[in-house]
C-alpha cells in the first residue's frame, strides 16, 4: 500500500474500532476526490459496516468531523460532497433527537455497538502480491457494551491490553502454536478468537 492508502485505510480502522476522533488524522494533503471516494465507497457504503455498523453516536460523531474536514478541503469546482454523506449523517441527527417528554432520552447510558477490528497475519504479507488488497487484513467484529462496568463485571468490551497481547502473538505465533492455552477475564473474547 502507498503511503496515502495507509492514511486512508487507518481512518477505516479507526472508525470500525470507534476510535476518538482526536485519535485520528485526517489526510487532508491527499486530493478530495481521493478520500471522498474512499469514505463513500470503503466506508459509508461498505457492505460488513451495514451490516455491523458501529453506534448510531459514534457515527454521528465521525460523519460531523469527515464532512467539516471534506467542506474545508481545497477542490477542483467541480468536486462536491455526495448527498448520500449528508444524508446519512441527517439521518443520525434526525434518529437522535431527544423525545419531548422522556428526560431519560436526553442521556441515557450508552449502548452496545459492533467493533470490528483489523490485523495483517505475517504469513498472508508474504503471499499477498498486491499490497493493496484488503485481503490481506482479517477482521474480528465483535458487539461490545460501551460502558466500563455492565452487569457487575468489566467484560463485555476488548481491552487495550487485549489488543497488545493480540499484537504480540500475531507477530510471534510460534509461542503459542500446537499448545493449550487457558485464557481467564477475557472479557469479549477478542484474545481468544486471535
Amino acid at each position: 500500500m502507498s503511503d496515502g492508502q495507509l492514511e486512508l485505510f487507518g481512518l477505516l480502522r479507526g472508525y470500525s474500532a470507534l476510535s476518538p476522533m482526536q485519535t485520528q488524522s485526517f489526510p487532508t494533503h491527499l486530493p478530495f476526490s481521493l478520500i471522498h471516494t474512499f469514505l463513500l465507497d470503503s466506508v459509508l457504503l461498505n457492505p460488513h459496516l451495514k451490516t455491523y455498523p458501529p453506534s448510531k453516536h459514534y457515527q454521528q460523531t465521525f460523519w460531523k468531523w469527515a464532512t467539516f474536514h471534506l467542506e474545508t478541503m481545497p477542490k477542483d469546482e467541480d468536486d462536491e460532497i455526495d448527498t448520500r454523506i449528508y444524508n446519512h449523517y441527517l439521518s443520525l441527527l434526525m434518529s437522535s433527537t431527544p423525545e419531548p417528554n422522556n428526560p431519560l432520552s436526553l442521556c441515557g447510558p450508552p449502548i452496545e455497538s459492533y467493533v470490528t477490528h483489523y490485523w495483517k497475519l505475517p504469513q498472508l504479507e508474504k503471499l499477498v502480491v498486491n499490497r493493496e488488497a484488503c485481503d490481506a487484513y482479517q477482521t474480528t467484529t465483535l458487539l461490545e457494551s460501551q460502558t466500563t462496568i455492565e452487569g457487575g463485571t468489566t467484560g463485555l468490551r476488548t481491552w487495550r491490553a487485549s489488543l497488545v497481547l493480540s499484537q504480540y502473538l500475531i507477530s510471534c505465533p510460534t509461542l503459542v502454536k500446537n499448545k493449550v492455552v487457558l485464557e481467564l477475564g477475557c472479557g469479549t473474547g477478542f484474545l481468544g478468537i486471535i
